[in-house]
């Protein structure tokens, strides 16, 4: 029998904690999928250039990935922080958007 998702709140997962802060920083999910493993959530920008990813696996385990070049900066560092703070795994990807390569080489 799988667990409820207050089941899993009341043994301490926060899953639905970040993904409630995510959404209050980063504004709606712009697209969600589901694995038999894990789920993952991205916000993008204008232009649909994804900059925030968050996945969750089956265990719990949280992780972020910010794109360091389209990320809005307040919320840039307000979830920089929030990860800090509660010990979830966070990567920092500075590397440049493809349509500003493609700009930048013409």
């Amino acid at each position: 029998m799988s667990e409820t998702t207050v089941e899993k709140i009341e043994k301490g997962d926060n899953t639905s904690w970040t993904l409630s802060f995510l959404s209050s920083v980063a504004g709606q999910v712009d697209a969600a999928a589901e694995s038999e493993d894990i789920k993952l959530f991205s916000w993008g920008t204008v232009g649909n250039h994804y900059w925030l990813h968050y996945t969750v696996d089956n265990n719990g385990k949280q992780a972020v990935r910010l794109m360091s070049f389209t990320a809005p900066e307040p919320a840039f560092y307000s979830i920089i922080g929030y990860c800090k703070y509660h010990k979830i795994q966070i990567e920092i990807d500075e590397s440049l958007p493809e349509i500003e390569c493609t700009e930048t080489t013409h």
